[in-house]
């Protein structure tokens, strides 16, 4: 009857976790990564294969979704599915970990966390591989554990299949493996040393195709030299921390911070407890602390010794291990005090974080291609010109009707706009200046979420840019 009972529990957490990863799914425009995502993968499977042998981007997440909109369509629901597959897989995969590590009751209570974070719910609604690659780090952080504790051929089998999966979504993946190795070293030595070190050949020899490739990016950086240095790294760590625990997403309430950090305390005086009991650290605190800490330090060593690299999205899978941690301390409070700050956080969570979130479009990353080029389509007539500051493919998955052109070549077609005709100047990120439109005047001035356009008409002089 209790296992019944758990199974129930479990569904229904899962079902929850579903439900609101799949509500207003599409309901926002895809952003300009996410239709990146959606130009790399309108090919043919093997030229979209091709393409990725000579782009920066690690190939399996495209493979996956080039299969994906063969069968399913490229649509905004569509696109941002299998993010949420990975997501939903997430939350069964952390209740097993949680359940080896810790006991049953961290389980529910790290599956129900993760269920409705913000954080975890705005990825698994996003055209890129975040929700995919957090998923391996649970499978393969899953795997390593059960190797630890017995060392059987699937075990190993499977960590390796999942350590692999990871570095050919993201190159973050190789983090996981540093860490796993970090952990392995200092807890279990040489125990089972041929069978580990045999999994990490195998990583290295199933890497081969892809590690000349590994080796230019991490040289050249392509595609993320518009990082910048982190001047203070105490607010970009703090600034983390809300975002990964859904803080910062929607309106802040002042009790939530103090919430969580009263749950780190009871996990600190958990390994004080375990420590006195065993006369050693526990390997269950052990793991989740070091796949939080060392990702940060290696993070930051890159981003002051190498090249710019710290942004919160490229290290997100943190929050997964952080709600684990989280789940691990609200154990150690009596039945009533914990149901009690189960129940706050989750009134919380869906009061400021998630009803905003759907309700005014607050995802973390977000532009409103689709609201701007509905509007221009209003107001475009033949003879018009478009340009814009950004590729204009990314406009192109929305309006296919008219060219647009990258402002650039503008002076090459300026003088074929009829007399009566206007250009229109999309932009992005930044409304340009008025000083920056010599010649013309702005009669019509449009922006949605993150991008706008310009109604510009002819004046006397040139078009500047």
């Amino acid at each position: 009857m209790q296992n019944k009972k758990e199974t129930l529990l479990f569904l229904l957490i899962v079902i929850l976790g579903f439900l609101l990863r799949a509500y207003h799914l599409g309901g926002q425009s895809l952003w300009y990564d996410e239709i990146c995502t959606a130009n790399r993968i309108n090919y043919t499977l093997s030229e979209t294969v091709k393409r990725l042998f000579v782009s920066p981007f690690p190939p399996l997440y495209y493979i996956v979704m080039n299969l994906w909109v063969k069968i399913f369509g490229n649509g905004e629901f569509a696109l941002r599915f299998p993010s949420l597959i990975f997501s939903v897989l997430s939350i069964i995969f952390v209740f097993k970990l949680s359940k080896e590590l810790f006991g049953k009751e961290t389980a529910f209570i790290s599956a129900f966390l993760l269920s409705i974070s913000p954080y975890s719910i705005n990825y698994s609604q996003e055209a890129k591989m975040y929700a995919m690659l957090w998923f391996f780090s649970v499978f393969s952080f899953l795997f390593f554990y059960r190797f630890c504790k017995d060392d059987k051929f699937s075990n190993i089998a499977l960590y390796v299949t999942a350590a692999v999966l990871a570095i050919y979504t993201m190159y973050i993946g190789f983090i996981f493996i540093v860490v796993q190795n970090i952990i392995y070293f200092i807890f279990f030595g040489g125990r089972r040393l041929k069978k580990w070190l045999l999994g990490q050949v195998l990583i290295v020899i199933l890497y081969i195709p892809w590690v000349s490739k590994f080796i230019y990016v991490a040289i050249h950086r392509p595609d993320i030299q518009w990082i910048h240095k982190t001047e203070n790294y105490f607010n970009f760590l703090t600034n983390a921390f809300n975002l990964l625990t859904g803080i910062s997403l929607g309106r802040k309430i002042f009790l939530e911070p103090w919430l969580y950090l009263s749950l780190i305390i009871s996990v600190l005086f958990g390994i004080i407890l375990e420590i006195k009991k065993h006369h050693r650290l526990p390997l269950s605190y052990s793991l989740i602390g070091l796949w939080i800490i060392i990702p940060v330090i290696i993070y930051c060593l890159i981003d002051v010794l190498i090249h710019p690299i710290l942004q919160v999205r490229y290290m997100g899978f943190i929050h997964i291990p952080l709600i684990i941690l989280f789940s691990a301390g609200l154990v150690f409070y009596v039945p009533k005090i914990r149901a009690f700050i189960l129940i706050l956080l989750l009134l919380i969570t869906f009061s400021t974080h998630l009803s905003p979130y759907y309700k005014e479009n607050l995802k973390i990353s977000g532009e409103d291609y689709r609201g701007m080029l509905k509007e221009l389509q209003k107001k475009i007539k033949e003879g018009d010109l478009i340009v814009s500051n950004f590729n204009p493919g990314i406009a192109t998955y929305y309006y296919k009707d008219h060219e647009i052109l990258r402002y650039e070549n503008l002076e090459r077609y300026t003088e074929n706009i009829e007399s009566n005709g206007s250009i229109f100047f999309l932009w992005r990120d930044k409304r340009p200046e008025e000083n920056n439109l010599q010649g013309y005047k702005v009669v019509d001035d449009y922006s949605a979420k993150g991008v706008g356009f310009l109604k510009l008409k002819k004046n006397k002089g040139r078009f500047y840019f």
